[in-house]
């Protein structure tokens, strides 16, 4: 029955399941360090100006299929989130289980989803201890962790959602910081990540700085 509404719901909402589901999950559960995947709350403005995502969501909260939950003001969320607009969340954790799709793209991404929440502890931890080198993942670890993540389709959302946990995990590449910066500055105007673009600049300033001294050595041993 939960299947069959889900995928009733994407019929009626008429877009490419396989495109849009990561979008809209992505943030609607995490997967815990036991591996058992749990809901979680997230404002309806992050989608805003998808709208594919949006027909996704409204159709699946809708009345003939109920299976996410939406809450605003004066309603059921949270202060903290009713402050934020309109959130939504799944109506039940069977949902996980029960509707395929959507089961086995967090079975192919479970590694990843639980890597996260522990990358955003660590990160948390560096960042509290004034972002030392030596809190940071060795090189090769972050090569790792880097791949897993890329391969479940997690790091675009980290570098555009979660600017810290990207900073901890960013290579020693000018490039790659180059990146970052801008897309933490945006998260800096956007209000959701204050002061994270201040330090990916403070970081792109170190490794140009590396990479100076570098060259002056290489042309004084000439």
């Amino acid at each position: 029955m939960i299947a069959q509404r889900a995928c009733e719901a994407v019929a009626r909402a008429g877009v490419d399941l396989d495109a849009i589901l990561p979008r809209v999950f992505s943030r609607l559960l995490t997967v815990r360090l036991d591996g058992e995947a749990t809901r979680r709350r997230e404002d309806l403005a992050y989608w805003e100006g998808d709208a594919s995502a949006q027909a996704l969501i409204r159709e699946l909260a809708g009345p003939q299929a109920r299976l996410l939950v939406t809450a605003g003001r004066g309603e059921t969320a949270s202060t903290a989130d009713v402050l934020q607009g309109r959130v939504v969340e799944v109506a039940h954790e069977a949902l996980f289980n029960a509707w395929p799709a959507l089961a086995q793209w967090i079975e192919r991404r479970r590694e990843a989803l639980m890597l996260r929440p522990r990358l955003a502890q660590d990160a948390a931890g560096w960042a509290a201890a004034g972002r030392p080198d030596g809190l940071r993942p060795r090189p090769e670890v972050v090569l790792e962790q880097r791949k897993l993540l890329e391969g479940a389709e997690l790091w675009g959302e980290l570098v555009r959602d979660a600017p810290l946990i990207a900073h901890f995990m960013v290579r020693d590449d000018a490039a790659e910081l180059l990146d970052l910066t801008q897309a933490a500055r945006a998260a800096d105007a956007a209000g959701f990540a204050a002061g994270v673009g201040h330090h990916f600049d403070c970081e792109l300033q170190k490794v140009r700085k590396r990479r100076k001294t570098t060259k002056s050595g290489a042309a004084s041993d000439r």
